[in-house]
């Protein structure tokens, strides 16, 4: 199970996941509305002036010990550290999991999520679009919108990581692709 010893440890890397996440979307964002502009003033038309949202989800550190936990199951403890919105991100998920040896906490799956998975401690196997990768402690897996993906722990050991998954607060959420004829 995760040490409850090492707050800070879990802070920082809470706030690193939020950052790296938080950077790629204002990046792909901050293109997308470069282009829009570009397109708009081609053909005569202002922007209208930003007016970022406000963020529903105030500052703050969540202890892992006093998140809400999920009822245990044969996979483990799933425990939700921060959810909700912020300024640029709508449903946020921020969680912790321990999955016992041999167990996922749910089989390969889609949504339409951006996603990032952290494996903190623990080895196990990645599934990404159907392809198994073996999973290492510091491991970090990022999957787009509709990628098929999961997490199983193929070790004896317990393995723990940390999952934040977001939509983007101005972009839509994406259409489920056709599949390939």
């Amino acid at each position: 199970m995760f040490h409850p010893r090492k707050p800070a440890f879990l802070a920082a890397l809470s706030v690193a996941l939020l950052v790296v996440g938080g950077v790629l979307f204002l990046r792909e964002r901050a293109v997308a509305a470069s282009l829009a502009e570009a397109l708009g003033e081609a053909q005569g038309v202002k922007a209208p002036p930003a007016n970022p949202a406000q963020a529903a989800l105030p500052s703050c550190i969540q202890s892992f010990a006093q998140a809400p936990a999920d009822p245990k199951g044969a996979f483990g403890e799933f425990r939700k550290l921060l959810g909700g919105e912020t300024r640029s991100m709508k449903d946020l998920l921020v969680g912790a999991c321990v999955l016992e040896a041999g167990q996922q906490i749910h089989p390969a799956h889609i949504h339409p999520d951006e996603e990032f998975l952290y494996v903190a401690k623990g080895e196990g196997t990645w599934n990404l679009n159907g392809k198994e990768s073996p999973a290492h402690e510091g491991d970090v897996l990022y999957v787009r919108p509709w990628d098929l993906h999961g997490l199983t722990n193929t070790s004896k050991e317990r393995l723990t990581f940390f999952v934040v998954k977001w939509n983007g607060r101005q972009l839509p959420i994406p259409e489920l692709p056709k599949p390939p004829k």
